[in-house]
């Protein structure tokens, strides 16, 4: 008997947002479920100036 996992999307995925006009700049791409979940952000993750984010 085999066990295959199903199709995951690649790795954790931040960009430049190619909507020069919008005012959220990076889309990061979530590896959950089987295309990931695209979502627009402000900063880039981890962290921004005034996020509080240690780095450590």
């Amino acid at each position: 008997m085999s066990c295959q996992a199903g199709h995951v999307p690649d790795d954790l995925l931040m960009a430049r947002n190619p909507e020069s006009d919008s005012t959220l700049p990076y889309l990061v791409r979530i590896p959950l479920g089987v295309d990931g979940i695209v979502v627009k952000t402000r900063e880039t993750w981890p962290g921004g100036v005034g996020s509080g984010a240690s780095g450590c």
